[in-house]
């Protein structure tokens, strides 16, 4: 089946579906893909998941299921190769109503080294010095869409 997490693709539909196209790909595919008729259970399972992600959120904006514009062609998400941009672990914590937010720094892959160009779209949030092992780097945040962003080490920011 297509990528379980984007019911649009699972369904094979394009973004501008209506509700009857959704019902009728629901229908059509549950009744190729279903175990009694020679399918798999799991691509069954990815349709019932598909079809039940878009009738809750039909009438909504659909903010969740548009791919980001600069990603629509590539296999990485919102375009980024990990091996020019790994991804930075971070630890959010938040106490007393207070949120603070940590960037692994200390995760740099071995042997990797920042490239020249920062990531498209991304903002630097931290900043690593040079030392005798490491050249400095960079930790940018990039949006991947409205809720969810991607965390990478890239080359460290301009001096202004």
């Amino acid at each position: 089946m297509a990528d379980s997490r984007d019911p649009f693709r699972t369904l094979r539909l394009p973004y501008t579906a209506g509700p009857t196209d959704v019902r009728q790909a629901f229908r059509r595919l549950a009744w190729e893909v279903h175990p009694d008729r020679g399918g798999s259970a799991r691509d069954f399972h990815d349709v019932r998941v598909a079809y039940g992600a878009l009738t809750q959120d039909l009438e909504g904006a659909r903010r969740l299921w548009r791919p980001p514009p600069e990603a629509a062609h590539s296999r990485y998400a919102a375009g980024l190769d990990p091996s020019e941009y790994p991804t930075c672990p971070i630890r959010v914590t938040s106490e007393r109503g207070r949120r603070t937010v940590a960037y692994d720094v200390g995760a740099r892959p071995p042997e990797w080294t920042p490239t020249r160009t920062p990531p498209p779209g991304g903002t630097c949030v931290a900043r690593a010095e040079a030392t005798e092992d490491t050249p400095a780097f960079g930790v940018w945040t990039v949006p991947l869409d409205d809720h969810r962003f991607r965390c990478v080490f890239g080359p460290p920011p301009a001096d202004t």
